[in-house]
């Protein structure tokens, strides 16, 4: 089910998006755009990327549309609000469990190594050779096996960062 809410999530963001760049947009579009995006975050955490390409255009396009440095300023601060508004509770867990800030869960690393490893030719999911296939099963597989290539025990988030690395 994380798929399919993600595509919702992502085509709720590009539609936002495309309401915000029309010149007559709603002054309701920017927070929900940010509420959406921090979602789509919280539902897959290389929808990150997607941070910085919408502060550049929000400032771009309301720089465009207003000429005022006050009117763009207040856009993105409205849009990252609606960001912070969606992803607090993930970012307030994060630091309640593992004591660290973290924008996305554990686990951004292992869905990035899985579905880039040089092991993997296209763009389908194909079974890492030291893990199971199932999903259930594969996260302490990854924690396992990079806390053998690294020589001591590592957490999860430690994990998920050696495989970002990686």
């Amino acid at each position: 089910l994380n798929t399919t809410l993600s595509v919702a999530l992502f085509g709720w963001t590009v539609y936002l998006l495309l309401v915000h760049l029309d010149r007559r947009s709603p002054p309701w579009c920017l927070p929900l755009l940010g509420m959406a995006l921090g979602l789509l975050i919280a539902a897959r955490g290389n929808a990150l990327i997607w941070v910085p390409l919408l502060v550049l255009l929000i400032l771009y396009f309301g720089w465009q549309k207003s000429r005022s440095l006050v009117r763009t300023a207040s856009l993105l601060l409205v849009f990252l609000l609606g960001l912070s508004l969606s992803l607090s509770p993930f970012v307030l867990r994060n630091w309640r469990v593992a004591g660290k800030f973290a924008l996305t869960t554990s686990q951004t690393g292992f869905a990035l190594y899985a579905g880039n490893h040089p092991g993997n030719p296209d763009p389908y999911f194909r079974p890492l050779p030291f893990a199971f296939p199932s999903p259930f099963e594969q996260l302490v597989q990854l924690t396992i096996e990079a806390s053998r290539r690294a020589g001591r025990k590592l957490s999860p988030s430690e994990a998920s960062s050696f495989w970002m690395a990686e």
